[in-house]
């Protein structure tokens, strides 16, 4: 560690951290499927010269896996974010995504035979507790039934959990740039079929609101989607994935302190919240073992 990895660690954390307030603005002119689309749409395009650069070199026989990371991995929990904060705080919804490292976590324990602790166990448990407790702090303060949008965001953080662990134990040999460079290409694909629907284009290209928050898109794509995930894969080079996991422990605050300048409700109870699903987090990040069969 020294002063170049925790200046990319405090970027990294101040760009994803952002990334939710930027999603609910975004979510002012566009609905969370357009929103998505074009999130996704752009995203594909900017890494689009990459992938020609390194077409010949890229593992193009793993596209079962590379389909199901950017579709696992980004689509379906982009959607599900963007729809969950239709009815749910930017603040809760950044501290809420603290969960993926509980679920990462779990989904290695369910589906690829990682062994656990004692404590992990409990590190689980108490993560869950803290979120659980959020949501329904989250329902109690809203004027609607927010439980069901919340747990929308729940599932996403586990939609990333799944893809993590494919990554891990099926992309582990291929280039971190070309996994992320091809998986935002295949979803970029439905994505711009979507866009060209009529009502979709007349949207974008008509309607006022679409225009106001196009910029949120934009700033979106580029610093919390595109140059974010080069930033992570560079911390990872840099330095180790548990230095770089460190920034799981810095969205929610960065999301919750942009919520407050927006106007959101945060009380005590929120903090509370993050001290547990945070406390979580420092419980199960332990390198897992695999189970070894004789």
């Amino acid at each position: 560690m020294n002063w170049r990895s925790v200046l990319v660690l405090v970027v990294l954390s101040l760009t994803w951290g952002s990334s939710f307030i930027l999603i609910k603005k975004s979510l002012t002119g566009f609905n969370p499927y357009q929103m998505v689309a074009i999130r996704l749409s752009l995203t594909g395009i900017l890494f689009l010269p990459w992938t020609i650069y390194r077409w010949r070199k890229i593992q193009w026989n793993r596209w079962p896996y590379l389909l199901v990371v950017g579709f696992v991995g980004s689509l379906i929990p982009f959607t599900l974010y963007g729809w969950g904060e239709t009815q749910v705080s930017s603040s809760v919804a950044g501290i809420i995504n603290a969960l993926t490292p509980i679920f990462t976590m779990i989904i290695g324990i369910l589906i690829f035979n990682l062994r656990f602790s004692s404590r992990q166990l409990g590190g689980i448990l108490l993560g869950l507790a803290g979120a659980f407790g959020l949501i329904f702090l989250q329902n109690q303060s809203s004027t609607g039934n927010s439980i069901g949008f919340s747990m929308l965001m729940v599932i996403a953080t586990a939609c990333y959990g799944t893809s993590a662990n494919t990554v891990k134990a099926r992309l582990g040999e291929m280039h971190a740039v070309d996994i992320t460079a091809v998986t935002f290409l295949l979803t970029a694909i439905p994505s711009l079929v979507f866009l060209l629907l009529p009502a979709n284009m007349d949207h974008i290209l008509h309607d006022e609101n679409a225009h106001q928050a196009m910029k949120y898109v934009l700033i979106l794509v580029l610093a919390g989607t595109a140059m974010a995930t080069v930033l992570y894969y560079y911390l990872v080079q840099i330095t180790t994935a548990i230095f770089a996991s460190m920034v799981s422990y810095f969205m929610p605050i960065v999301a919750v302190l942009w919520g407050s300048l927006d106007g959101e409700a945060i009380q005590i109870q929120h903090f509370l919240a993050i001290g547990c699903i945070l406390a979580g987090v420092y419980l199960v990040q332990r390198r897992p073992k695999k189970v070894t069969t004789e």
